[in-house]
């Protein structure tokens, strides 16, 4: 597969998104940029970049609404 000055620029913008998200704990801005880079990968290797995804917005889920479930009971 060959890229395109634009396509590796997109890509190595990704992946420093990617890793700056990371370091951070920006789970949607993470799954974001993996979801970027996975259109970039062979077809095996995106579906599991895609589970990540799914993994990361999950767990991003989950956490807003344990948030807000004990803001109710803080009072």
């Amino acid at each position: 597969m060959e890229f395109s000055a634009a396509d590796f620029e997109k890509l190595v913008m990704f992946e420093h998104a990617r890793k700056a998200c990371e370091a951070h704990y920006n789970l949607l801005q993470w799954g974001g940029a993996l979801l970027e880079l996975a259109q970039f990968q062979p077809i095996p290797e995106a579906k599991l970049m895609l589970d990540d995804v799914d993994a990361a917005i999950t767990r991003w889920r989950w956490w807003r609404r344990s948030r807000s479930f004990l803001k109710c009971y803080r009072r």
